[in-house]
């Protein structure tokens, strides 16, 4: 089924609450959005919470679940994921992530390093959501605390192209 894995494991690396004002539907078109403005951004990101990497950049490819695999969201994907979401409410939708590090070793040549995988699910509720993170593999660089705050803020985004109200975190 497009948006569900059905293999998520059932522990959490990290779990953030959040509040919203709009439809469920609407919010999880922009999410898939945001993701995938963010997997197709072809210039690197620097973050400093990057650990013990020095001239890194970051690069993000967000693929969306079916069943036991996931679909990278291309243009396709895409058009097939709002499509898929606009036809009813799903209260769950999961990704990956693939956070890949570059190393700069000359003036325009980077070497790869091992990569993150995170597995990410969104929770939907009237007014608020979950988003729960596994980290399935790699040397874990790239905070989850990063990593949420970074989706959060392109989805943020999002909402500020529309003019729509905010997602906030919700703090416990």
């Amino acid at each position: 089924m497009l948006g569900r894995y059905e293999n998520f494991p059932e522990i959490r690396h990290g779990i953030v609450y959040f509040a919203h004002q709009l439809p469920t539907i609407e919010l999880q078109q922009i999410m898939i959005k945001a993701l995938y403005r963010l997997s197709r951004r072809q210039r690197g990101h620097k973050f400093s919470s990057v650990k013990s990497v020095l001239n890194c950049t970051v690069r993000f490819e967000f693929g969306i679940a079916d069943g036991l695999t996931f679909n990278y969201i291309d243009e396709e994907v895409l058009k097939l994921s709002l499509d898929f979401v606009s036809k009813g409410v799903s209260s769950t939708l999961d990704f990956i992530c693939i956070v890949r590090y570059y190393k700069k070793i000359g003036r325009r040549k980077y070497r790869p390093l091992r990569f993150d995988y995170y597995i990410i699910r969104f929770l939907f509720y009237e007014r608020g959501g979950n988003i729960e993170v596994y980290h399935e593999k790699g040397t874990r660089r790239f905070p989850i605390d990063d990593l949420v705050a970074l989706i959060i803020r392109r989805v943020n985004r999002e909402l500020a192209r529309s003019k729509q109200p905010r997602v906030t975190v919700m703090h416990e």
